[in-house]
């Protein structure tokens, strides 16, 4: 037959025909009782001992009905044995001696061929051949000066000078090549990684001028620090979206021009002029 207790004062652990008492400090773990201050409970139904403060859950091994308490900031359970927590890239886990993790992008092996291969945005480059440009990979010991870049046009040219050029057929080589123009808004807030590069959001692109598509891709736009300007919109004239990441460079073949209707008005014609020159 069973003790009475006062449900004020205690607690119940286990079930009618096997229980314990404990109270309202303690913790129930099956029919034993414990406290989280030195004690894990494991499976409901098995309480171990901390060998350290850190270590707040506990590792069941049903194979053998033991148990192990382990911290679960650095640690992970992995079939009844408690091992180092495994570090993760993206949904993957990856082992940082041979593989890198360049923003969520996991790359396995790269460290095995060759220890000089570091993370540039989400791609990885051979710091031995290559350079990381505000965030892509350029071949070459240099980068490349952004001032010397004769198509990021946003920059260094007023907008007339910009119209006149278009209209008059001097950008028809990279207009005629490349397959989507665009007006983005961008937003205003600047992103300042290294005293070099500015991180411009794309807050609302328009549809393609070239087929009023809507296939906008990019999100972000990286710009030398020299061309810092407090614009709010921008004409993008970029390559097939599907085959580019989310971000657009200025070190790249992509075409930035500050946006005026004279601008939008003249790509777009430019473009009708190439489908039919070519």
């Amino acid at each position: 037959m069973g003790k009475p207790y006062p449900r004020s004062d205690y607690q119940r652990c286990g079930t009618d025909n096997e229980c314990v008492v404990a109270s309202h400090q303690e913790e129930c773990c099956g029919v034993q009782k414990f406290t989280w201050d030195n004690y894990t409970c494991c499976d409901r139904k098995l309480v171990t001992v901390k060998t350290a403060s850190s270590q707040d859950k506990c590792c069941y091994n049903d194979r053998n009905g033991t148990g192990k308490s382990y911290a679960s900031i650095t640690q992970d359970c992995v079939r009844g044995e408690v091992k180092p927590k495994a570090k993760r890239c993206g949904h993957g886990k990856y082992n940082d001696s041979s593989d890198l993790c360049c923003d969520y992008n996991l790359y396995r092996g790269v460290l095995d061929l060759d220890k000089d291969n570091k993370c540039c945005g989400s791609n990885f480059y051979n710091n031995k051949t290559q350079q990381c440009c505000s965030f892509k990979v350029v071949n070459g010991t240099q980068c490349p000066d952004p001032s010397q870049n004769i198509t990021c046009h946003l920059c260094a040219k007023n907008r007339r000078e910009v119209a006149e050029k278009i209209e008059n057929g001097e950008l028809d080589s990279a207009i005629c090549a490349l397959k989507l123009a665009y007006v983005a808004v961008v937003h205003r807030q600047i992103v300042d990684y290294d005293n070099q590069t500015m991180k411009y959001v794309i807050q609302r692109p328009s549809r393609n001028l070239f087929n009023r598509r809507l296939e906008i891709r990019h999100k972000y736009l990286l710009l030398p620090w020299v061309c810092k300007k407090n614009f709010s919109r921008i004409i993008v004239v970029t390559s097939n979206p599907g085959k580019k990441t989310r971000e657009l460079s200025c070190y790249e073949r992509d075409i930035l021009l500050p946006y005026s209707k004279r601008i939008k008005k003249a790509v777009t014609m430019r473009k009708y002029f190439c489908l039919k020159l070519y």
